[in-house]
Order: structure tokens, then sequence, then C-alpha cells
């Protein structure tokens, strides 16, 4: 009984402290520093219009960052366009403005950002919902220049497995042979890399959330869109096409560029 007396706000410290100590004891065993990978998706509130989001989420962020993450990594995306869907595949109905790519040494210190007062009354009113997910990421492909990301056709997937499937058989499918489907494709990306999904975190202010449930992201990145049209036609292409119809259940299609990188 004692423990339904807890408050969320306990409850929300202790599994901080739980995912803290995994994160030490992960430093431990493999004598490499373990990073938080968060990625934060953002929709705007229909009170405005796309640029003035896009205008004062930049601001809010560079204010709460730069308090409350020391030595962490952020990197702020704008969605630019939706490509058409992959034929066959249900669309996740929800439309981004915006992402972040963040790392931290420790999970809390997203929280601790967005005590900035000012930034998290900002973040609140143009916000009008918002997912923070954790992630484990996984590097496919990488043909870039030491990492440059300048010049870049970036494409995000937000994947959610098909209902069939089971969430471990899925991710083992995904990062294990389609990962090596996409590999094979000859030319095409210069940068492949998925996200899995581990876990969602709380909203920062009580922003609602997108609720959407996923299990991964996708991040590709082309010289051109030419050259990812010729790409997803080539026969390895088609492969990697057919297999996510039938692994994957839902997904959402989008390009973006990087407004701010630290």
């Amino acid at each position: 009984m004692r423990l339904n007396l807890l408050s969320h706000a306990c409850w929300r410290r202790l599994y901080l402290i739980k995912t803290n100590n995994m994160l030490r004891l992960a430093n431990r065993i493999t004598g490499t520093p373990a990073m938080v990978d968060l990625i934060v998706l953002l929709k705007r509130t229909d009170a405005i219009g796309r640029d003035e989001f896009l205008r004062r989420w930049a601001d809010a962020s560079a204010a709460a960052y730069k308090e409350g993450a020391d030595g962490a990594g952020v990197i702020q995306c704008r969605v630019t366009a939706e490509p058409p869907p992959l034929p066959g595949m249900p669309t996740i109905g929800v439309s981004i403005d915006a992402f972040e790519k963040l790392s931290f040494a420790e999970v809390e210190q997203f929280a601790n950002c967005w005590r900035h007062a000012e930034a998290l009354a900002e973040l609140r009113s143009i916000a009008g919902a918002m997912s923070v997910l954790s992630v484990r990421s996984h590097v496919v492909r990488d043909d870039t220049k030491a990492g440059a990301s300048a010049g870049f056709l970036k494409r995000m997937v937000l994947v959610k497995r098909n209902p069939k499937l089971a969430r471990q058989p899925y991710l083992e499918h995904w990062l294990n042979t389609h990962a090596r489907l996409a590999r094979q494709v000859r030319g095409g990306s210069r940068f492949y890399i998925q996200h899995e999904v581990l876990s969602e975190l709380e909203n920062p202010g009580e922003i609602a959330s997108l609720a959407l449930s996923l299990d991964g992201f996708s991040e590709t990145w082309y010289d051109d869109e030419a050259e990812m049209s010729r790409a997803a036609a080539t026969a390895e292409g088609q492969a990697v096409a057919r297999d996510n119809l039938a692994i994957g259940g839902e997904s959402k299609r989008f390009f973006f560029e990087i407004s701010n990188q630290d």
C-alpha cells in the first residue's frame, strides 16, 4: 500500500536513477562512455504558422540547452517536405514540423534543460504535441567525408511494425536482414542509420504526446533526389521496398535540413 502513495514525480525519479545506473554499468563493462540518445518530434499548434514556429522553437531550444545541456550534443532539424508514401504502405497520420537529435551523459539532463522557465513557457505556447523518444542508433552505411552533412538530401522515416509481428522478431529482422538488404544497394545512399526506439520519456510542461507508438526511425542521406530515385529503381532497391512492405505496418516519410548543430 505504501508504494501506491508515491507521487508521479517520485516514480519518475526512480526511473531516472535506474536508467542512469544501467548506463554507468555499461561504462564499466565496455570501458567507453555510454550516452543517452534522444529524438524529439515536434508538431506546432494550429495558432501559428510554420515559419514562426521554427523561429520561436529554435530560440526556445537554444535557451534551454545553453542552460542545462553542458557536454551534450544537440542537432536541430526542420522538416522541408513530405515525399509520397511507399506504395502499399499505410501512412502514419501525423504531421511533423521539426525534430531534435540529442545526446546526454545522463537522461535527467533533458528534464533539467527544460526547467528554464521562459524557454518552457515559449515551448508550451508553440508546440501542439511532441514525443521524446530514447533510441539506440545503428549506423548501416557512412560514405560521407568525415561525417560531413552539408549538401545531401536527407530523409527520415518513422516506422511501425506489422501488427502481426511481435516487437523483438521485428527488430531482429529490421536491424539485421533489412540492414543487409540496404547495404546491398550499390550507389544510392551516402549515409543510412537505424534508430531503434527504446522508450518514450515524459514531455516537459505536460505538453500533449503525439502518441505514435513507434518502433524506430530510419535516416537516409542521398546526393540528390535523382540518385534516390535511381537507387529505388534497382533490383536491390526494390528488394528493400518489398521487405518494408513485409515487415512494416505504417510509416511516415519526410525530408529535412539540419538547422543548427553543436
